[in-house]
């Protein structure tokens, strides 16, 4: 018996050895992978300048120690006159993750990103670290108070309060702000007294820098308070989502904030409403749009709502917005996440989708808005059901129609219509035969209804509602009432709702 335990333990020996060689081969095989990925790249083979290395090797020396030099620091450091040289080699080690150099593309649009080289990149986090992560101290004066909880509940960051946390870095203050707003972390704020003010009292208020300020949204601390359910959706707007799945970073979202506040100030909009999981912004007199965070239990979207504006006194009918319009804010958030993606995080995964109008199942699902703008019906499959959803409405608030088309669709749209019908048997589903009954129609009817048209259950809701108005004479506004009475009879105010604005 021992003989036998202790051939058992020298072969647990072995098998380990045997893991641990395997395992080492692997490496092997990975670090030759590398390596021979690495022989492909494009510059390997070139030669390097002999200053170029010099620059990699010694820049903490020619720096004297300082985490940021200018480009004549760089120049005479290395005794480089060539300036598109220079530009290039900045931009190789900035590729490489040397240095931090936006010179190149940042030239554009800044002259200090130009001038700024970054070679220790913890110290740009720390920076932006003083603004976006570290809380107040609580010895403040009245005056830095007030503005870090405009900060956090406004999400305005103040001038007075940068030159307060970045003091000791105050010569680099440009280069920083440009950087934050390069990386989406921050936007200019336009002021409504800036934009309205004349060209001499514009230059008489150019020296008082204390009264520049910045939209910081990752810095707002109030949230949106919101029931896990489905969406609401009001009748002047129009809804589409973004569908991260379970993942949507909180950075992204604030990107797109950011970027948001930009288009929304270039069209003219001011004092956005910003909260830290939702915000709304001026897109002209009659539109706004807002964009919406939500996080849910194995769920995760972006709700974007386009919304027209109110008119008091309200009139009967409430105006959907413009389709024009929210295909403009469709395309402008596809665009900007597409390029976030790219940019920061290439493999988050989201789809531009619409929320399906079953609600049978009470708890919000997506259809993918490509799939609905190209078919007149899409299958639904939530929880293993599939159902056909009409998809005219979804399409027709990103779609505009011609006038003649919008004359023809007023006079089909009458209430007790036809067209009304089909709307009204989409929505009801399974009830409309205790809807029947509280519309006083025979048992013997509904049954032959049932028979004749069992291939399709909306059809069967069409021709008991068609039947109805035989019955009823076509009197529409007593038809109106009885039938508001029985959607409610069966629990659906919705529906109820939609006929009596309808």
């Amino acid at each position: 018996m021992l003989r036998d335990l202790k051939g058992y333990k020298k072969c647990q020996i072995s098998t380990s050895s045997l893991f641990y060689y395997y395992i080492l081969k692997q490496i092997q095989k990975l670090r030759k992978h590398i390596e021979d990925v690495a022989v492909e790249e494009p510059y390997m083979g070139e030669r390097i300048p002999l200053n170029w290395l010099t620059f990699d090797d010694q820049k903490e020396k020619i720096s004297g120690g300082k985490p940021v030099m200018t480009l004549k620091q760089v120049m005479k450091g290395i005794e480089m006159e060539d300036e598109p040289e220079l530009l290039t080699m900045l931009k190789f080690y900035h590729d490489l993750g040397h240095i931090i150099y936006f010179g190149g593309d940042g030239a554009k649009k800044s002259k200090t990103l130009k001038d700024v080289v970054i070679l220790d990149p913890h110290w740009l986090i720390n920076a932006f670290k003083k603004i976006l992560i570290v809380e107040p101290r609580k010895e403040q004066t009245v005056k830095y108070r007030q503005s870090w909880n405009l900060l956090k509940d406004e999400g305005i960051l103040e001038d007075l309060l940068i030159d307060l946390v970045w003091q000791s870095i105050s010569e680099h203050k440009q280069a920083l702000l440009d950087l934050m707003d390069k990386f989406d972390l921050l936007c200019k704020r336009v002021d409504e007294e800036e934009e309205h003010s004349s060209p001499a009292s514009s230059m008489a208020r150019q020296p008082c820098l204390a009264k520049a300020s910045y939209y910081v949204p990752s810095m707002l601390r109030q949230r949106t308070s919101r029931p896990i359910q489905l969406e609401t959706i009001e009748k002047n707007s129009s809804v589409f989502f973004v569908d991260f799945k379970e993942f949507l970073p909180d950075g992204l979202y604030h990107r797109l904030v950011v970027r948001a506040l930009r288009w929304s100030q270039d069209l003219g909009g001011r004092k956005p409403d910003l909260l830290y999981d939702r915000a709304s912004f001026y897109v002209d007199e009659h539109h706004q749009f807002a964009l919406q965070m939500v996080h849910q239990p194995k769920r995760a979207y972006i709700k974007v709502s386009v919304i027209r504006a109110e008119v008091i006194p309200p009139p009967q009918s409430v105006k959907k917005p413009s389709a024009d319009v929210t295909r403009k804010v469709k395309d402008f958030v596809e665009e900007n996440l597409l390029n976030l993606k790219t940019m920061w995080i290439e493999r988050v995964d989201y789809c531009i989708s619409v929320q399906c109008p079953d609600k049978k199942h009470k708890v919000i699902h997506f259809l993918p808005l490509d799939e609905c703008m190209v078919n007149s019906a899409v299958d639904c499959y939530f929880e293993y059901s599939r159902v056909s959803i009409k998809t005219d409405e979804i399409q027709a608030m990103f779609k505009q129609k011609s006038p003649e088309e919008e004359a023809s669709a007023r006079e089909e749209r009458q209430p007790m219509s036809d067209i009304f019908f089909r709307e009204i048997a989409n929505d009801i589903g399974r009830e409309w035969k205790r809807l029947a009954t509280n519309l006083h129609l025979k048992h013997v009817a509904v049954f032959k209804i049932e028979i004749e048209h069992r291939e399709s259950v909306d059809e069967q809701i069409f021709q008991m509602l068609v039947l109805w108005r035989q019955k009823r004479g076509n009197k529409v506004n007593e038809m109106r009432k009885e039938l508001i009475d029985a959607l409610i009879k069966v629990d659906r105010r919705d529906l109820a709702d939609k006929v009596r604005d309808y």
